[in-house]
């Protein structure tokens, strides 16, 4: 029988500038270890992306390749869970980095500790060799799963954010738990991974959080030039991802419920504050982003921000409608 690889680790891949793709792809050949499978779904992309996979595909039984239509990151995911077959589970973006031993470090996590997810740290290396480092905790921390939820549901930082490529997965218990690996949704283009982990940790017990930063995040140039049109797309996106959050947890985790509604709350409030001195030059984006506020504010209940400041701010807004 064909041996179970140890882990699976997706990669999505689109119009990643081949001297970045393939390092990427090398840092999972070469860690410590062996027993895995790369799954690399090339979601489309118009340039040598594939033939780079298929490449690798040709030297090593570890690499599979699916080619798909492009339909965006979440799809590319959707694609490589369904063909996953390993013990663990965890991604990595086409343009960044593992260190050698990072699945070593995280496994020696799960033998010793009964825990469903492993988050890790990582370094932000920017367009002009700017570092930033990210630790996740001093020491070894265990937290319940609901416990990391009300922290990734309230920050973008808390338990190492709601990021899918600084953890690994026990894959084995969530398909215990929901059937099948949870899926990436399609509705949403912004916090659509932050969603994807939430609904991951809704039904598993227990998260380690490890000190270790095992992970280096590359920023392209190309990521830093997106349209203000972009922009703007985002910007609602974001709503409308943290709309589906808040049912998702309303009723069932008050405590996470709460910190996502302060933190949704804090952005969008941030978001209308600073468009107002220049609301002429966009008043339809500034009309937009008062309406969603004003939906926002009508679903908040006394009490419920837990911060004095965004309560004053809540109320002032409601009696006021900002002027």
């Amino acid at each position: 029988m064909k041996e179970q690889p140890t882990i699976s680790v997706i990669m999505p891949v689109y119009k990643t500038p081949e001297e970045f793709l393939r390092s990427s792809i090398e840092s999972v050949l070469k860690q410590t270890i062996t027993n895995f499978e790369l799954i690399l779904v090339e979601d489309g992309s118009p340039d040598n992306c594939g033939k780079i996979c298929d490449d690798y595909a040709a030297l090593d039984k570890r690499v599979k390749v699916v080619h798909q239509k492009n339909a965006g990151v979440s799809a590319a995911r959707n694609a490589g869970i369904s063909l996953a077959d390993g013990k663990y589970l965890t991604f990595i973006d086409s343009d960044d980095l593992l260190i050698p031993n990072a699945w070593e470090i995280i496994l020696n996590v799960f033998k010793k500790n009964q825990t469903d997810c492993v988050v890790f740290g990582w370094k932000d290396f920017t367009a002009d060799g700017q570092i930033t480092e990210h630790k996740v905790t001093e020491e070894m921390k265990n937290l319940e799963a609901s416990e990391a939820v009300f922290q990734i549901a309230s920050d973008n930082f808390l338990c190492g954010g709601g990021y899918p490529w600084n953890k690994v997965w026990n894959a084995e218990k969530i398909k215990q738990a929901y059937g099948s690996i949870v899926k990436f949704t399609n509705r949403v283009y912004t916090y659509e991974d932050k969603l994807w982990v939430i609904e991951a940790l809704e039904k598993l017990e227990r998260v380690t959080l490890i000190p270790d930063m095992l992970y280096e995040y590359r920023y392209l140039p190309s990521s830093l030039t997106q349209s203000a049109e972009a922009w703007e797309k985002r910007q609602f996106n974001a709503y409308d991802a943290y709309d589906i959050i808040l049912d998702k947890l309303d009723g069932k985790n008050r405590k996470a419920y709460r910190g996502a509604l302060k933190f949704y709350f804090g952005f969008n409030f941030t978001d209308l504050r600073n468009m107002y001195p220049y609301r002429k030059d966009n008043i339809k984006r500034y009309k937009d982003t008062k309406k969603r506020l004003w939906k926002l504010s009508k679903r908040i209940k006394p009490g419920e921000l837990s911060n004095w400041k965004y309560n004053l701010a809540w109320l002032y807004f409601l009696i006021l409608g900002w002027l």
